[in-house]
């Protein structure tokens, strides 16, 4: 019995054997054209994303939110002689972009992103100097 070097096919190749059909009546699939080929979209897939993946979406909501808290802020402390309702009301307004942009799928990393940034600084500067303010 001849036995072919390592690495090399028999002089007719090697047939695959053909796959068990998916459910009973089902015609059985045969071997693949070339197992070898590279593989390219097929059809009837879905095509390629296009835009902001999530976590780049993220990355740019933190931005967005960092600018628009700190015009938030300027707001607040030019409105902060009208009435402190008014004042803390400009506040809020990062936030309601940010639940805003939650609506649209392409917008939502960026939408989580402004409230990420609305919700630390709520907890960290705006709440303890409110507090501090109103004597708590």
């Amino acid at each position: 019995m001849d036995v072919p070097p390592a690495g090399a096919l028999p002089a007719g190749g090697y047939a695959f054997p053909a796959a068990p059909p998916a459910y009973p009546g089902a015609a059985a699939v045969g071997p693949p054209s070339d197992p070898y080929a590279p593989s390219g979209p097929h059809p009837g897939s879905a095509p390629p994303r296009s835009g902001l993946s999530f976590g780049a979406g993220v990355g740019v909501g933190t931005a967005i939110g960092c600018g628009s808290m700190l015009l938030a802020l300027m707001l607040f402390l030019t409105l902060a002689n009208v009435g402190a309702a008014v004042a803390v009301g400009s506040l809020t307004l990062p936030l309601i972009l940010g639940v805003v942009l939650l609506f649209w799928r392409k917008s939502r990393g960026i939408g989580t992103g402004v409230l990420i940034i609305s919700a630390a600084a709520w907890i960290v500067v705006i709440g303890p100097c409110l507090g501090s303010l109103n004597g708590l």
